[in-house]
């Protein structure tokens, strides 16, 4: 499915995700499009506390999102939860960072929570003329290096 169809509704606010999976996904895809405004928005009060829009922003814009991997969605669990691995690359490096998240609902919308960090690890790194690490089947100097 692709982001106009999936994620970027959500980004706009046209449509709210329905479970914590979705949300999971428009997250990680704010990461990729650099709008920090909706991953703070997406935070519950209680975590909004302690991050900021500034410092989200720095965050994603100083890696490269290369995809997502949902794992496991429990969504009968109190809070609900999603496994996933986000894979980003950052100075030639590509990182695998897993989480198990917690997600709740506040004012009838899908929040996050908090998560615990099952791994977070540096698995790669690019040269130019190795092969994209976002599986585009370009060679990396004609894609995410640009």
């Amino acid at each position: 499915m692709t982001f106009l169809l999936c994620c970027q509704p959500f980004l706009t606010g046209a449509k709210y995700p329905v479970n914590a999976e979705q949300l999971m996904r428009s997250r990680f895809s704010a990461y990729s499009e650099s709008h920090a405004q909706y991953i703070f928005d997406t935070y519950t009060q209680e975590s909004q506390q302690t991050n900021s829009v500034s410092d989200i922003e720095e965050w994603a814009k100083e890696n490269i999102w290369l995809r997502l991997t949902v794992h496991q969605h429990n969504p009968v669990a109190q809070p609900a939860q999603v496994e996933f691995s986000a894979f980003y690359l950052h100075q030639e490096r590509v990182y695998e960072m897993r989480e198990c998240s917690n997600f709740i609902k506040e004012n009838e919308q899908w929040r996050y929570h908090d998560g615990e960090i099952i791994k977070h690890e540096q698995i790669a790194t690019i040269k130019r003329n190795d092969p994209c690490p976002c599986l585009s089947g370009k060679k990396y100097k004609k894609c995410c290096a640009r």
